[in-house]
């Protein structure tokens, strides 16, 4: 059975600070914000791609212009969805919305579902023109405990039987050594990195190849995955890891990106400073650029980058 909201809009019911009714240049606003932070989860027309088809008669979060603009401002932590109202102005939600608005009942194929024709390669690769990113599960490689202060530690857990909805108590899973959450970006041979949207901060870059997603993804026609292979396979050359405590102090919180040029520019929260990080190929291969601006909590701003020259001696992959 579907159930879908009525918007408050057909109720008469008037909505304090927002306005129900947009003419085209607020759409157009919208779709241009929508374009920059939404798209890349939820596809350039909505029809999704890690996030779910809003132009499709599925409802998961309601329909009205509040019920939008409050999921927008807030976002959906249990859906790794981020919050947009530390990077949005309140007119910037609402536009966005009011464009969200428009192309629902658009009834557009799922950017999720493949064609009978479509394969899935195990061997994702993009270039500086048209980097590829991907947020998974990511390997360690080998940095240390001090890096992450703030992920918790994983404890052997019952075996689950998902047909019988049931734990079993003799036997115990261990956890699966990863990082969750990790964005990890690929601009070909040159440079590869991982983020660690947990600790906001880079965890380590490499060139070459990019990874292996066979245990995860499958490959050919899809499915055959290793069961728990959540975790990829890097190919490539360690160029540089972190290590030490992080350069700033107090709780991260990651609060999303928007692309440039293709590249994720990140936002984050690190005690009473807003940071924004992009990271892009230097002209040495192997070498990564990061253009920080960090905005402490009188308002004054101050911009600078930092090259990651090699701090591996030997192939850690």
């Amino acid at each position: 059975m579907e159930y879908r909201l009525i918007p408050l809009a057909a109720t008469g019911i008037l909505l304090a600070g927002i306005s129900v009714d947009a003419d085209d240049a607020i759409i157009q606003q919208g779709r241009q914000t929508f374009s920059t932070y939404c798209a890349p989860c939820h596809g350039p027309e909505g029809a999704g791609l890690l996030a779910p088809n809003l132009t499709d008669a599925e409802v998961l979060h309601g329909e009205s212009l509040a019920e939008i603009t409050k999921i927008i401002g807030e976002g959906v932590p249990a859906r790794s969805m981020p919050p947009w109202g530390g990077v949005m102005d309140d007119a910037t939600i609402e536009a966005t919305a009011h464009y969200v608005m428009s192309i629902m009942d658009d009834n557009l194929p799922s950017g999720m579902v493949a064609t009978p024709d479509t394969t899935v390669t195990p061997f994702p690769f993009g270039s500086a023109e048209e980097p590829y990113v991907l947020r998974t599960f990511m390997p360690t490689m080998g940095v240390g405990d001090e890096v992450f202060p703030h992920h918790g530690n994983g404890m052997a857990t019952p075996k689950y039987d998902a047909k019988g909805g049931t734990f079993n108590i003799e036997k115990m899973q261990d956890p699966i050594d990863g990082v969750p959450g990790g964005v990890t970006v690929n601009f070909g041979e040159a440079l590869s990195y991982c983020f660690d949207t947990t600790e906001c901060r880079l965890l380590y870059t490499w060139q070459g190849g990019f990874m292996d997603m066979t245990d995860y993804w499958g490959a050919g026609q899809g499915g055959q995955r290793k069961k728990f292979g959540y975790v990829p396979t890097v190919l490539g050359n360690m160029v540089w890891r972190a290590d030490g405590p992080a350069e700033f102090n107090g709780t991260p919180r990651f609060r999303g990106y928007r692309k440039v040029e293709g590249a994720p520019e990140f936002f984050y929260e690190i005690g009473d400073y807003q940071i924004t990080l992009l990271v892009t190929p230097s002209d040495e291969p192997g070498v990564a650029h990061c253009y920080y601006t960090v905005t402490d909590s009188s308002g004054q701003k101050r911009s600078f980058s930092r090259f990651l020259h090699q701090n591996i001696e030997e192939d850690s992959s």
